[in-house]
């Protein structure tokens, strides 16, 4: 095996160990884990050490920049505030892993990338099989006998929490709408099919009211931006809704009474507006997050004292969390990023209609309003360097064909 190819392995397993989220799985069955993320940084580091070139884009360096003021001025405001939160330490590690890791899946999808899209492919492929294995040990109850994760109302399969499985989920779809334009065999689209009924499953079942929100918020935006008010748009539209119907009392009816209770909780937001109720008491944790901020408004208190809340698990908001633990400027740099990134996007959505990733990266920023940590989650890490890779290859091409 030459270089060449001995690269794109590693890389491939690498993302495979990543989206796969062999660490889970492993955690399901063993309830303890340490030999995964050593080895995602030996995969990360070899794929960093041997790309023909490391070089980023503006993109990607905009981005490290605002993870490097992150982990800077947060620990800056540790010594100005003298308050350690319990999860300093580990906020501090998961950001200096994302660097890391971001700049290896970055390079080595740009490596890939220049032969070829079949990567994007193999990455779609790999988020459909990682919900569908994980409704397959839901389906045949090995995760709940298991009893590691949470799977007592809420289907969570081999991820930490029914969050991340909704998102994962979401994942999904997205990924079976990209693959179901590129294959044409009735075979294959057949497989995506099921793949999208059992997606919808799982995240009806995992039940994230972010994610849900996501959902609709892109069903709209492919309905009536990126795919314009055509008839056959408006017939998908209306089998979308009547699907709807048909399906979701049958699914409520087959749910414990646990998950029931969260539904019609979360319900009420269209009678009674958005309260604590039926956001899983998400206005509290902002009152709490807000007496944290208003410490140290402008330099935050410091890298895991948002975190640190007890009994809730820390600020369940991404930005919040950053605003807290690296004060305003740096969660002003960071949405300003968001915003740039999300332009080209949109940008680069109209020219190739191609909603792929513009789509996954709104699951991640509208996910972090009600999240916490999940720009340092590791898939979410892949996801965005995807992002920047795909978008430096076209503007790589666009100046190579320039010259020619």
């Amino acid at each position: 095996m030459n270089k060449t190819k001995l690269y794109s392995v590693v890389f491939k397993l690498l993302i495979g160990i990543i989206l796969l989220n062999l660490n889970g799985l492993i955690f399901l069955f063993v309830g303890s884990t340490g030999i995964i993320s050593p080895l995602i940084l030996i995969f990360s580091a070899y794929v960093i050490l041997n790309s023909k070139s490391r070089a980023i884009s503006n993109l990607s360096t905009g981005y490290f920049i605002y993870i490097l003021l992150y982990l800077v001025i947060g620990s800056i405001s540790l010594l100005i505030s003298f308050q350690v939160g319990v999860e300093t330490l580990t906020t501090m590690t998961d950001i200096i892993k994302s660097i890391v890791l971001i700049y290896a899946v970055y390079l080595g999808y740009l490596q890939e990338l220049q032969k070829s899209n079949s990567i994007i492919v193999y990455t779609c492929w790999l988020i459909i099989f990682s919900v569908v294995l994980s409704y397959g040990l839901d389906y045949l109850n090995i995760a709940s006998i298991q009893a590691n994760y949470r799977t007592d109302y809420r289907m969570s399969g081999f991820f930490a929490n029914p969050n991340e499985l909704a998102a994962q989920s979401l994942f999904s779809i997205i990924s079976i709408q990209y693959l179901f334009k590129k294959y044409t065999s009735k075979y294959y689209r057949l497989i995506l099919m099921v793949a999208l009924l059992i997606s919808g499953y799982a995240m009806f079942m995992a039940f994230s009211r972010s994610i849900f929100l996501v959902l609709f918020i892109i069903l709209f935006l492919q309905v009536f931006l990126y795919k314009g008010l055509s008839f056959k748009s408006l017939i998908l539209l209306g089998g979308f809704a009547l699907l709807l119907v048909v399906a979701l009392p049958l699914l409520y009816e087959n749910t414990n009474l646990s998950l029931q209770k969260r539904i019609d909780t979360s319900l009420d937001i269209f009678d009674e507006g958005l309260s604590d109720g039926n956001t899983g008491g998400r206005f509290d944790l902002i009152s709490e997050a807000f007496v944290y901020i208003n410490e140290n408004p402008f330099l935050g208190v410091g890298i895991g004292n948002m975190q640190r809340m007890e009994g809730v698990g820390g600020v369940h908001n991404a930005y919040l969390a950053v605003w807290g633990n690296a004060g305003f400027f740096v969660l002003l740099y960071f949405i300003s990023f968001l915003i740039r990134l999300i332009k080209e996007l949109h940008i680069y959505t109209k020219k190739t209609g191609n909603t792929l990733f513009l789509f996954l990266i709104l699951t991640i920023c509208i996910n972090g309003l009600s999240k916490a940590g999940v720009f340092e989650f590791k898939i979410n890490n892949l996801i965005m360097a995807l992002t920047f890779a795909v978008l430096a290859n076209r503007c790589n091409n666009i100046e190579v064909n320039n010259n020619v």
